[in-house]
């Protein structure tokens, strides 16, 4: 059989036991030393798309390039874990989580689908991966809901894995089936609940944070200072847009797009709030010390000197131009008299 003709089948078998997937992102990526190189190369492709690409992923592939697939309707059924050994899915399945498709990709290392049987959101999905990799040990940064695995059939470009003829190693398909999981309802079940008392700790823990760092009146050396056309969070949201672009340090991101916002009078309970709701993945960044985070972070830049002096410049500023407003509203009146 053809070279092609055994990358479509292996391909095929991959791509026919994500059943109920309407539309597929694969993902074409190099491994590159700036963040422009390795950035990924996304294409959304229906099954038939999909096959057509095939040579195109292949003369990609034979540059050096990885490539992935992964589910692209927002919700899907498909639950993947990352970095597992065959004993680990020897033992998965003996406690009713078979997966239903294992990719080897590379030699010893192994990836796995489980089928639950049913659609479900990005948040279950997420939960469930977290839950099973915490259990069996499995790759805890692959857990998010639109991780990407490896697509069967293409070699797996990593330089550590490169064979001493200098060619790399194929990534092969080892299960192919729709075997839905037999504690898909359990694990399901499970991860909602979870959601839900997650959710009532963060309402509570911002609810909290916002408090203790919203201190002060209207006017005084913490609040907002003017008036702005912009909510908070959209300002910060733009602020961390474009410092993104200029470092992958998220810390360093939240200090600079925070004291920004502070330079242009916002006040501690907004930059506080802005913050908690816009940082990236700022929970699972930070854990419990999210509080401390934002405390540290904001009393950080409102007792700079500089921060000090901008802010009672703003003040003065207001004043005035409130001064200025009432004055104008005031000759409006005698006017209309």
């Amino acid at each position: 059989m053809a070279e092609a003709d055994v990358t479509k089948a292996i391909v095929t078998q991959q791509v026919e036991a994500m059943e109920g997937c309407k539309m597929f992102e694969v993902g074409v990526r190099l491994d590159g030393e700036t963040r422009e190189e390795r950035e990924m190369i996304n294409c959304k492709w229906t099954k038939g798309e999909l096959y057509k690409g095939l040579g195109w992923l292949k003369f990609k592939n034979k540059e050096g390039r990885h490539i992935y697939i992964r589910p692209a309707d927002d919700e899907h059924r498909f639950v993947l874990l990352d970095d597992l050994k065959k004993e680990t899915i020897s033992q998965m399945a003996k406690d009713g989580v078979e997966p239903s498709i294992i990719v080897e990709t590379s030699p010893g290392n192994f990836q796995a689908w489980l089928n639950l049987g049913k659609d479900v959101s990005g948040a279950v999905r997420s939960a469930i991966a977290k839950k099973l990799a915490k259990d069996y040990n499995c790759d805890m940064h692959s857990t998010d809901s639109k991780h990407y695995g490896r697509l069967a059939g293409f070699t797996n470009c990593k330089n550590k894995y490169k064979m001493e003829n200098g060619l790399y190693p194929f990534v092969r398909l080892r299960k192919a089936t729709i075997q839905v999981c037999a504690k898909s309802r359990d694990l399901i079940d499970e991860a909602v609940n979870a959601i839900e008392a997650e959710g009532l700790r963060e309402i509570a823990l911002k609810k909290n944070t916002i408090e203790k760092l919203g201190e002060g009146g209207v006017g005084d050396d913490f609040n907002t200072i003017g008036y702005h056309k912009r909510t908070a969070l959209e300002e910060f949201r733009s602020e961390m847009g474009g410092l993104r672009k200029r470092s992958d340090d998220l810390s360093w991101c939240d200090f600079v797009a925070a004291r920004n916002m502070v330079r242009r009078g916002w006040g501690k309970r907004d930059v506080a709030e802005a913050m908690l709701n816009g940082s990236p993945n700022i929970e699972e960044r930070k854990g419990r010390y999210v509080e401390d985070y934002i405390e540290r972070t904001i009393n950080k830049i409102f007792d700079s000197p500089e921060i000090t002096e901008v802010r009672a410049n703003l003040l003065k500023t207001h004043e005035f131009m409130q001064k200025l407003r009432d004055k104008v509203k005031n000759q409006n009146k005698e006017l209309e008299r």
